[in-house]
């Protein structure tokens, strides 16, 4: 079974990063950025799901890319538990 990431609420002071910036790469103090940038991602990208009209190969595209999403959120997580030197801020 996967592991649930639990998405925060939406977060006005969150910075997340432009195209551009994704594009260029980042340093260590891009990681929480660009998890934000990947969150915000996740949310629109649900929202969209749940509309009832999108072609079923559309919707399994995007779910797979949900997936993968996720994925780069439990990497950013774990980067970030390992540079705080902690555990308590890993996902569940």
């Amino acid at each position: 079974m996967a592991k649930r990431i639990l998405l925060p609420e939406s977060d006005p002071a969150a910075t997340l990063l432009t195209v551009e910036e994704l594009e260029m790469g980042f340093s260590d103090g891009h990681v929480e950025a660009f998890r934000e940038t990947v969150i915000a991602a996740i949310r629109e990208t649900s929202e969209l799901l749940r509309t009832e009209d999108m072609p079923a190969r559309w919707r399994a595209q995007l779910d797979r890319q949900v997936r993968h999403m996720r994925h780069y959120v439990e990497i950013a997580d774990l980067y970030l538990a390992k540079q705080s030197g902690s555990g308590s801020s890993l996902i569940n």
